[in-house]
């Protein structure tokens, strides 16, 4: 069955009953009408070989949390206001999740990603995915407009603060060593940072590797903690 369109005044109405009396049947007819966009939304990240399922999942969850902060009194769709928290959703979801945090991808590609490339990058036209894909190729469809374009690109400067925040949980020598490896110009060798730190290279491969994976669990338990705050 498909979702019932809202007009201004029923949805209005709606917003009005969740808003003051917190009315589960109207909070979820609204978000079950605005379901097509989250899952139109989350095909544009389509190309970052993340499960649709889960990434729905994701950009429901950014819709439910554009709900508890809609004010309908201001005269603005829904659709408007929740637009950027779905996008919002889905982009830290990616950040949290992509195999570059996982490791799985070569070093070159992590550092792309450390770096929060911009679309507007020279560089995201260049090949950095083992398949020759670049930057460009996994953001987006071929056939994209360009305002689906912006849409579907992860904000470099916003990924950059987000990967700053997460460094911060780390202790101080793991993200020295992340910097180092990732987020340099000239990243430094295994073995240059064991000099640095009188450990061998294998443990400074150690080191990086558990890194990585505590920023997955930081960046996607600090993703859940914002997308349910009230």
């Amino acid at each position: 069955m498909a979702p019932e369109f809202l007009t201004r005044e029923h949805e209005y109405a709606l917003a009005v009953r969740w808003r003051d009396h917190r009315d589960v049947a109207a909070m979820r007819q609204i978000i079950a009408a605005h379901r097509p966009m989250v899952v139109s939304r989350a095909w544009k990240f389509q190309k970052f070989n993340l499960p649709m399922d889960d990434m729905i999942q994701e950009g429901s969850l950014g819709l439910f949390n554009a709900l508890k902060r809609f004010d309908p009194e201001l005269g603005n769709r829904f659709s408007t206001f929740a637009r950027w928290y779905v996008i919002s959703a889905l982009q830290e979801y990616v950040i949290a999740n992509f195999s570059v945090v996982r490791g799985s991808t070569s070093s070159k590609n992590k550092m792309a990603f450390f770096a929060g490339r911009r679309a507007s990058d020279t560089s995201m036209d260049a090949p950095v995915f083992e398949d020759g894909e670049s930057w460009t190729d996994r953001l987006v469809d071929g056939g994209d407009l360009p305002d689906a374009i912006v849409e579907a690109t992860i904000d470099g400067e916003r990924q950059r603060r987000i990967i700053r925040q997460a460094l911060k949980k780390l202790s101080p020598r793991s993200a020295a060593i992340i910097k180092a490896r990732l987020m340099l110009d000239e990243p430094e060798t295994l073995e240059e940072l064991g000099r640095k730190h009188g450990i061998s290279k294998e443990r400074i491969r150690q080191i990086e590797a558990k890194a990585l994976e505590d920023l997955r669990v930081i960046l996607t338990s600090k993703r859940r903690r914002n997308l349910v705050a009230v």
